[in-house]
């Protein structure tokens, strides 16, 4: 009896041990590689292969100083310049250039330190002995609290520029496993990575045909690397 029962406890054991580590596997994959893992290969053809340059701002701002006066909206500013005006434009014509592509800006409210209370939190524990005689004993800890903004500043002065990012896009043509062509477009965005953007375009040049995978529930949606990336 007693060894039945053992059996059951290990058996029970690994039982649960398994599924930890099933979850713990699936839950460190990226969830959308393992679907893409199950799309079918198939040779992507490029029609056609370009990168489209954008302007993508960032600040960098002070910790509490004030913009001067008369200084533009960071969102306005950085804004404006990333819908309106093109790299590759400006390069072909310096007069669709931004007037400034870098400078200050004034990005608003912003509480740069707060000033808190300590407050103290205790709790009591007791115990009998085995004569009934009680122990208390009373534990406490600390933590802020009542925290209120004491340092802010109603127009925060921050840096801002807007590098060139560029993003490569791929007119595509491939066939599926039933035989039907479908010609769709894919974007790869490489960021500020000029060096990069310039090799993937060398690899997929017109013309040029490799294998790729297609999500079969929308094969509009195409994919160059399926490969696994843990615990991400």
């Amino acid at each position: 009896m007693s060894f039945s029962r053992a059996r059951v406890f290990w058996l029970s054991l690994l039982g649960v041990t398994t599924l930890v580590l099933f979850f713990g596997l699936f839950f460190g994959l990226n969830y959308l590689e393992i679907v893409r893992h199950g799309w079918p290969v198939t040779r992507c053809r490029v029609l056609d292969a370009r990168v489209d340059q954008r302007y993508c701002c960032e600040l960098a701002c002070s910790n509490c100083a004030s913009a001067p006066q008369g200084a533009p909206s960071c969102a306005t500013i950085t804004s404006r310049i990333a819908r309106q005006f093109s790299p590759s434009a400006c390069a072909a014509n310096s007069s669709v250039c931004p007037a400034s592509a870098t400078g200050t800006c004034d990005n608003g409210y912003t509480c740069c330190g707060q000033c808190c209370s300590t407050c103290q939190s205790c709790s009591t524990s007791c115990s009998s002995d085995a004569n009934g005689v009680s122990t208390c004993t009373q534990s406490c800890t600390t933590s802020e609290c009542n925290c209120t903004c004491c340092s802010s500043t109603a127009h925060l002065s921050c840096s801002y520029s807007c590098p060139t990012c560029y993003n490569d896009v791929l007119d595509i043509s491939y066939m599926t496993y039933r035989g039907q062509t479908v010609n769709t477009t894919y974007h790869e965005d490489f960021g500020k990575d000029t060096d990069k953007s310039t090799l993937f375009l060398q690899q997929h040049a017109k013309g040029s045909v490799s294998a790729c995978y297609y999500n079969p529930s929308n094969l509009n949606e195409i994919a160059y690397d399926v490969k696994f990336t843990t615990w991400k």
